[in-house]
């Protein structure tokens, strides 16, 4: 009975098919496509069919009459007794509340997006005149005589948990050759190794190159630092000579104004004498009078002898004469022969005072000269390290640049090379899940253990995969940044791992009333996930694991804490553990991929923020993130 059943089955699809391959001839094509639809759906089984109330088919195009056709087939057709929701629109924008998506010919370029975000979500893509068979699920293609066919892509829908009846060969599809695929991708896999290692030869030789310049940069820079000691001395020392210079300028400037009095005085004392040949009888008066100026003169001469006091051996014999005037002027009418020669002495002393001034002026000329030179060396040496810097900027700004292309280069390499590694990758998972499930009995312990192994390194494989591929998406997609609610994304982030953290019974604390920053949900996300992540996998075994998150502000930053009390991290690897595939552990007793702590560097840069780290080891590890807050 169950082979006369089965013969009944495939008479009925093969006449179905021969019916509908006829009426696709006939009819026109969006009714065709319409009939297909509905008949491919009828053989596809999804996981959580049982509870839908309806089917919901998603259509992304702009192709009126197909959207037309399926509108009308939808309520005139139920799917196993469920009604069947049609929905259009140009743009798929994340939604995974449906079970099939059919992305028309016109929105083919929005193929390879779709189907990365609705991977792994039970949901049936179905695409029109696709080339790339590697992302296709089902196909629809014309032959050249105007006939519609499509084509079947096996692995794929298995991937996405979708569970394919064997009646859906019979409708009128043909199944894609993944073994040819599967050659293509290890072919493309060589190309794309032999580009890498020559990206990678050409990367040594200019971190080589940098190196150099920077060593250059370096032996530059401490002559400069020693040319500036020197000029710092230089300026020192003609600081110090020119306040030298003022201070004999104005003691000089003093001299002659006090030479310049006494001559005065000297020329009054003379007329004076003049007068009291003339008139003796008037002696009495005249020397009173004389008396008189000379108290004035002598009060005058008593506040000059403090300033004088300092002076050297020229002052000292200045103050001998000045007393020596003084005891003169007092005996003026009994010794006017000892005031003619001390007039005469003090004649020559002026001489000898200006043969000084003379030469302080010459010495004051050859420092002046001397100052000239250095100040015009200063000024060559300061426009031959502003020409330094200036080729040093630009040497700097050049090779900036060809190390920013470089990264870009290699961040679309490694989004290419992962990628295209998906396709392979998947074929190997899926057929060796199909060998471990359905002949797993047929293998001795030795080949079960083998297939284990496959399967195990299919799963690494694959989350490796999907970390560099979320790593390399950051710096190719552009971000939106906006006030956000930490509390509230570290709320959702606590949810997600609720269970989680119960499982290894561990306490999180969350402090309240974090301000707003400027930031973007998902890229705040990641962050989290992946310090969060961090801390459960790299947890104490002997203590119960704790995780806080504080914070810290000021007037234009918040700095965020995520403390854990886990195994900790040497001081020498603070800063390498940030960098793409570093490891301080092996897999087998900590698992991982490397790339979480790279991706959160690159997601806090992309916020305009900055990550760094300080841990204790067998004491615990704290993450400082800082954030901008909204103007």
């Amino acid at each position: 009975m169950n082979y006369r059943s089965i013969f009944y089955h495939v008479v009925l699809a093969f006449c179905l098919s021969i019916s509908l391959f006829s009426n696709a001839q006939q009819v026109e094509r969006p009714v065709a496509i319409s009939a297909y639809i509905y008949s491919i759906a009828k053989n596809i089984q999804w996981q959580n069919e049982d509870s839908l109330k309806e089917f919901h088919f998603l259509i992304i195009g702009n192709d009126e009459n197909i959207i037309r056709e399926m509108t009308n087939l939808s309520k005139t057709r139920r799917l196993r007794n469920k009604p069947i929701r049609i929905s259009s629109a140009t743009n798929y924008t994340g939604m995974i509340d449906l079970q099939l998506v059919f992305v028309l010919q016109d929105k083919s370029d929005q193929l390879i997006s779709i189907y990365s975000q609705i991977e792994n979500h039970n949901i049936l893509l179905v695409s029109d005149k696709y080339e790339d068979k590697r992302l296709i699920m089902i196909n629809f293609y014309d032959l050249k005589e105007g006939s519609l066919k499509f084509e079947i892509n096996k692995s794929n829908i298995i991937n996405q948990q979708l569970t394919i009846l064997p009646d859906v060969i019979f409708v009128g599809g043909t199944e894609v050759d993944v073994a040819q695929l599967y050659r293509e991708g290890q072919k493309s896999l060589f190309t794309l190794q032999k580009q890498m290692a020559a990206y990678e030869s050409n990367l040594v030789a200019l971190e080589m190159e940098i190196s150099n310049k920077s060593k250059e940069a370096e032996l530059a820079k401490d002559s400069l630092l020693r040319q500036s000691e020197q000029i710092s001395g230089q300026q020192e020392t003609l600081v110090s000579q020119s306040l030298l210079l003022n201070r004999r300028q104005a003691d000089l400037e003093l001299l002659v104004k006090e030479r310049k009095e006494q001559q005065r005085v000297l020329h009054l004392l003379s007329e004076d004498i003049k007068k009291q040949k003339s008139e003796l009888e008037k002696g009495k008066e005249q020397l009173a009078r004389l008396q008189k100026e000379i108290e004035i003169k002598e009060s005058r001469l008593q506040s000059q002898l403090q300033v004088l006091e300092d002076r050297g051996q020229t002052i000292h014999r200045q103050r001998n004469i000045m007393y020596l005037f003084v005891v003169i002027i007092i005996l003026v009418v009994f010794l006017v022969l000892s005031l003619f020669m001390a007039y005469r002495a003090k004649k020559n002393h002026n001489k000898h005072l200006e043969l000084k001034v003379a030469q302080r002026t010459i010495e004051l000329n050859i420092v002046n000269e001397q100052l000239r030179v250095e100040l015009i060396e200063r000024k060559n040496a300061e426009q031959e390290i502003q020409k330094l810097n200036e080729t040093l900027e630009a040497r700097v700004n050049e090779r900036t640049a060809q190390l920013a292309a470089i990264n870009k280069e290699l961040e679309s390499f490694s989004y290419s090379i992962s990628h295209d590694l998906r396709a392979p990758l998947r074929a190997i998972f899926g057929f060796s899940q199909i060998l471990s499930k359905r002949h797993r009995e047929s293998l001795n312990d030795e080949g079960q253990q083998y297939m284990d192994y496959i399967v195990q390194a299919s799963v690494r494989m694959e989350h490796l995969i999907n970390d560099l591929l979320e790593y390399s998406r950051l710096g190719r997609k552009s971000i939106d940044i906006y006030p956000i609610s930490l509390n509230k994304v570290i709320d959702t982030i606590h949810s997600d791992f609720r269970q989680k953290l119960e499982n290894v019974e561990a306490s999180f604390f969350v402090e309240k009333e974090i301000p707003e920053i400027l930031g973007n949900e998902i890229l705040l996300q990641q962050i989290f996930i992946n310090l969060i992540d961090n801390a459960i996998t790299y947890r104490r075994t002997d203590v119960p694991l704790e995780i806080k998150i504080n914070f810290e502000q000021d007037a234009k930053h918040v700095t965020l804490k995520i403390s854990d009390n886990g195994i900790g991290i040497p001081k020498e690897y603070w800063e390498k553990i940030f960098n793409i595939f570093q490891r301080l552990h092996s897999e087998d007793n900590y698992p991982g991929t490397g790339i979480g702590l790279a991706t959160v560097r690159k997601s806090v840069t992309m916020l305009n923020g900055i990550i760094w780290v300080d841990s204790v080891v067998d004491q615990g590890t704290t993450f400082y993130v800082n954030l901008p807050k909204p103007n």
